[in-house]
């Protein structure tokens, strides 16, 4: 990793270019088939939001990648729709006027937090991306790290992430930061892995991986 690089908390005036790396980054997944003004709105809220610990990679001043927690998914969740919820609704709606299967999906997100695994924590790793010509510098691998002791100034001792069970080379990186299978789900018709971060023993992991 260069030195000019600097991790920093997730502010509104971030979330535009959050959200075109979010697009770079996870072509094909619902969140970017929403769309990038969807994806500014979700964002801004999140950096302004009590129950998210989000930061952002900056070299000179510019956004090259990002990481998202949250203390409870469910209480975010919550949140942002009571928040925003004519804006992002209208703008879920006109993208699935020409993609109907996209309602299909939004259902299933919403309906995430009521289901996931009572062996899951509330906290959860969100989303995490970064410039493709910014990856393979350790950079995401500072990024995780600055969310972990995010998360234990918070008090929070566990947080969950879930991967595309196809994504191997995402399955290896959180395997590297301490994150361990929980239990498998399926959502959007695919297989997702759920891992889930321990404070102690990820402190353990993560020295090993220095």
């Amino acid at each position: 990793m260069t030195d000019s690089i600097s991790i920093q908390p997730l502010r509104p005036r971030h979330a535009a270019a959050v959200a075109r790396i979010h697009h770079l980054s996870q072509e094909g997944t619902f969140l970017t088939a929403l769309g990038h003004p969807f994806l500014t709105v979700l964002y801004e809220e999140m950096s302004r939001s009590a129950h998210c610990r989000a930061f952002v990679a900056l070299v000179e001043g510019q956004v090259v990648g990002f990481v998202v927690g949250t203390l409870s998914t469910g209480a975010i969740f919550k949140e942002v729709a009571l928040k925003r919820p004519i804006r992002l609704g209208w703008l879920v709606f006109r993208r699935a006027l020409r993609r109907p299967r996209l309602l299909w999906q939004a259902l299933q997100t919403l309906a995430y937090p009521a289901q996931a695994n009572h062996a899951l924590p509330p906290a959860e790793l969100l989303s995490l991306a970064l410039e493709p010509r910014w990856r393979n510098r350790r950079i995401g691998s500072a990024l995780v790290a600055r969310l972990h002791a995010a998360m234990r100034e918070a008090g929070v001792t566990q947080m969950a992430v879930t991967v595309d069970a196809a994504n191997a080379g995402a399955l290896r990186f959180y395997r590297r930061h301490g994150f361990r299978h929980a239990v498998t789900s399926q959502m959007y018709g695919r297989p997702m892995e759920h891992l889930v971060w321990n404070s102690k023993t990820g402190d353990e992991n993560e020295t090993e991986n220095r």
